[in-house]
């Protein structure tokens, strides 16, 4: 498959910078908002957990990505549970900080870019995962920090922090085209075609809802008709097919965490009982959910 030569329009339109920093055990809650976000951690340790999926552990020099559509909440990790806080606005970036947990963390409406609002899943980069991403991010932070701690008057530095967070979001989706099993197949084809991604992406949203080739033509904007041939013609295969697909990715990516049940996993990703989930799964692997996890877990 040959990527785009562009990604879609328009980018990162209202990015803001800034810092949450945080003491011994403390935690920041978020309510839900329609807002992409990121974060690299500068010192410390966080836990962060998006709605009711389990936290994620993101250390110093690692990178996460996610939404705050289910709400989120970060707690730096060493310490015993502290002062709980609730997220208003990011702090302005202070270089001498000094706190058990900095983090250098940006974000930006979901409605800023088609991509924003399609991934499902968050993303972690860490510096021992494979290839540049890492590195990459890295300097494109370094960039970012300077910018922050310039002088006031530095002539337009709203659009090079937008320009900067640009550059970062083409390096996170260079990376899941690499990495991501569930979407390396159909990222860089469906990108050709916005009103393709636009369907994709209502299904990423809300993939436990009953999606029908129809109601996937609604959210591009198409006929059934046009929407199927489209579809076919640039993927490669039925619209109900790739979703299948799309949902075994997500649900391998719930399966490595050991206290999310099955039952739970099959709700949150379209099906109606926990056996017409494992029915499916086997299909697709050849194996149980339940003998993959075990696998994983073992391995």
């Amino acid at each position: 498959m040959t990527p785009p030569e562009r990604l879609p329009e328009p980018r990162m339109d209202g990015v803001r910078f800034g810092s949450i920093d945080l003491g011994d055990g403390e935690v920041l809650k978020a309510a839900p908002r329609e807002w992409s976000w990121f974060f690299y951690v500068r010192h410390g340790t966080m836990l962060i957990r998006r709605g009711e999926d389990p936290p994620v552990t993101v250390r110093a020099g690692e990178v996460f990505g996610g939404d705050s559509r289910s709400g989120f909440e970060i707690r730096e990790a060493t310490g015993r549970r502290g002062l709980v806080r609730t997220f208003a606005e990011l702090a302005p970036y202070d270089p001498a900080a000094d706190q058990p947990l900095m983090i250098l963390a940006a974000h930006a409406p979901l409605s800023a870019n088609v991509l924003l609002s399609s991934f499902s899943q968050h993303i972690h980069v860490t510096p021992e995962d494979p290839g540049p991403t890492a590195a990459r991010l890295r300097a494109l932070v370094d960039f970012v920090e300077d910018e922050l701690s310039g002088d006031d008057a530095l002539v337009d530095r709203e659009g090079v922090l937008q320009r900067l967070a640009e550059l970062i979001l083409v390096t996170l989706v260079r990376h899941q085209v690499v990495t991501a099993d569930d979407i390396r197949a159909t990222l860089p084809t469906a990108l050709a075609d916005q009103r393709l991604w636009r369907a994709l992406g209502a299904f990423q949203r809300a993939p436990a809802a009953h999606w029908t080739v129809e109601r996937l033509a609604a959210a591009a904007g198409m006929s059934r008709t046009a929407f199927a041939i489209r579809f076919r013609e640039l993927i490669g295969e039925p619209p109900l097919h790739t979703l299948t697909r799309l949902r075994m990715g997500m649900a391998t990516e719930m399966l490595q965490q050991p206290d999310v049940p099955l039952k739970r996993i099959a709700e949150r990703i379209g099906y109606t009982t926990e056996a017409a989930f494992c029915r499916a799964f086997a299909n697709h692997f050849g194996t149980s959910p339940g003998r993959w996890r075990q696998g994983r877990i073992v391995n």
